[in-house]
């Protein structure tokens, strides 16, 4: 009796186990059926908020939740997404086909030092010494960071200070990369780092009532942090900030 007791425990533990294997690989199957779908996949590899990512597309959330998930892509977004995410496989994109990425471009999931490959990293604050590596044409980085995520960024640099706070945390490297074009066009509601002959900071730039002025957001919601606007003629450069991690090293 107890023998045919154990035998139907593990002929149940089995089919619990496959049962749940075969409820992931479903789920897995179904992630990947709709263009939609495979863009917030897409978002949630690069460890991005849907938010962000879709607007970083020109697309809003709205346009992916309910019936309209099942809709097409427009060609604006998808020309986004090849210009800014340019390892994304535009076949595995619009046909389910092949890789995600691109097979030459191998996806680093975690962040490493490299001598040669990846983005460079200088051991300076964007608040207090970024100027350095833009004024001095012979300065070297300490390494590279290869981050696949951020690689198409051209700086990793230390951060400093509680306004970014929790998202950007004091300590933290960030990925800048530079943003010749932000006079003609610039994204509201994402974080650059701004540089102007007497300071640099990095926030949300939003929209400002005035529009000679852009608005300068903080993250955190601490009273002695606030919103601020900056005239753009004092606005010297503009760098995207890509990602910002933990330091590592």
């Amino acid at each position: 009796m107890n023998k045919k007791r154990n035998y139907l425990y593990l002929c149940r533990k089995s089919w619990n186990k496959y049962r749940f294997i075969y409820t992931i690989l479903s789920k897995m199957e179904k992630k990947y059926t709709n263009i939609k779908e495979r863009v917030l996949y897409l978002a949630e590899y690069k460890m991005i908020s849907k938010e962000r990512f879709l607007e970083s597309i020109g697309m809003t959330y709205g346009s992916f939740k309910g019936k309209a998930k099942n809709g097409t892509l427009n060609s604006d977004a998808i020309a986004n997404i090849s210009t800014n995410y340019n390892d994304v496989n535009l076949q595995w994109l619009l046909t389910g086909d092949g890789n995600m990425l691109k097979e030459n471009e191998p996806y680093s999931l975690s962040p490493m030092l490299s001598s040669v490959k990846g983005v460079p990293y200088y051991d300076v604050d964007f608040i207090g010494g970024f100027d350095m590596i833009l004024n001095e044409q012979t300065m070297l980085p300490s390494f590279y960071i290869d981050f696949s995520p951020f690689n198409d960024a051209d700086y990793w640099v230390n951060i400093t200070g509680k306004s970014m706070s929790p998202f950007i945390s004091h300590g933290d490297i960030v990925a800048l990369k530079r943003f010749d074009t932000w006079k003609e066009f610039i994204l509201f509601g994402e974080i650059y780092a701004i540089i102007t002959d007497d300071f640099r900071t990095v926030k949300i730039i939003g929209k400002s009532e005035d529009d000679t002025m852009l608005s300068l957001i903080p993250y955190s919601k601490s009273p002695e942090f606030s919103k601020q606007d900056i005239p753009k003629h004092l606005i010297r450069d503009i760098f995207k900030v890509k990602g910002s991690i933990k330091k590592f090293f």
